[in-house]
């Protein structure tokens, strides 16, 4: 499946698989003029060519991806998200010291400190970083490995929906052990490509995201991925969160506009506004790993 081409900002750099090195890989599908290409050996997905580091660090806090204002106004819905996730955490970690990676504003970590831990955070977002500081959370500005962090050790790092923004995954997950306790919890959450929606939808899944989603697991791939990497997988399974009702429907749009056109007009903006509930497609995915 392909889309109507634009001609991607920035600098473009082409990459090897980020899972197995690779060279071999085969066109997926085309979105927004980004090719994204299937690994031949490993299966892994991935945006190739895709930006530079540089382009990525001047978009994030451009705030063209990701930006902080989006996360600030979904507080009160991620939450409930996040209650319920940090929940799941302490099955395998009682509360102790947990780092946040890609933190945003900091929504997650106060929902953690709330419930007796103690949090870090690290963020590339500028804004974002003010944001969380102003709540008067500890909060580093850059991505890793960050001097700050050096000779640090955490009971649990979290990475919500960050694993697929960045780079060079298996440098990150190296880090991380680096940084985790021995027997300290990876606990992350990112799109599953195999899940049945991401099939069916191709480059119409709404996770598709060429300027700041550069790497797309599956099962299989994020099992070979934390293997390698040095962790066991304790839990994998899929994860809702709970939506706001008119940020679901203008979402909708990138699926189909005739839906989305559909449902403003069905339900008025100030009503969706207010409405919050749990969803799940069944096309996120849930890893707590241990450190080995």
């Amino acid at each position: 499946m392909s889309v109507a081409r634009s001609t991607p900002p920035g600098e473009l750099e082409t990459v090897r698989c980020p899972l197995c090195d690779s060279r071999d890989d085969t066109p997926l599908f085309e979105k927004d003029g980004f090719r994204f290409v299937r690994c031949q050996s490993c299966l892994l997905a991935f945006v190739n060519p895709r930006l530079t580091a540089a382009e990525l660090s001047r978009l994030y806090n451009e705030q063209v991806i990701s930006g902080a204002h989006h996360y600030v106004n979904t507080a009160v819905e991620d939450s409930r998200s996040y209650r319920a996730r940090v929940e799941r955490l302490e099955q395998f970690q009682s509360p102790g010291r947990l780092l946040e990676i890609g933190c945003g504003p900091g929504t997650l970590m106060q929902v953690a400190r709330k419930r007796g831990w103690d949090v870090q955070g690290l963020e590339i977002n500028g804004q974002a970083v003010a944001h969380a500081r102003s709540q008067e959370l500890p909060v580093l500005e850059g991505v890793l490995p960050h001097p700050d962090l050096a000779g640090r050790q955490f009971d649990a790092i979290v990475m919500n929906d960050v694993i697929e923004h960045i780079p060079d995954p298996r440098a990150a997950a190296s880090t991380v052990r680096e940084l985790l306790v021995p027997g300290g919890i990876f606990f992350l959450t990112t799109p599953d490509i195999g899940s049945p929606l991401a099939r069916l939808l191709g480059a119409r899944w709404v996770h598709v995201k060429p300027l700041e989603h550069l790497v797309y697991f599956d099962r299989r791939t994020i099992r070979r991925f934390l293997d390698e990497q040095g962790f066991e997988i304790l839990d994998l399974r899929s994860i809702g969160r709970v939506r706001n009702l008119g940020v679901a429907i203008e979402r909708l749009e990138w699926t189909s506009w005739k839906l989305s056109r559909l449902a403003k007009r069905c339900v008025p903006r100030a009503l969706a506004g207010r409405i919050n509930l749990p969803v799940n497609p069944g096309d996120e995915m849930l890893i707590v790993a241990r450190a080995r």
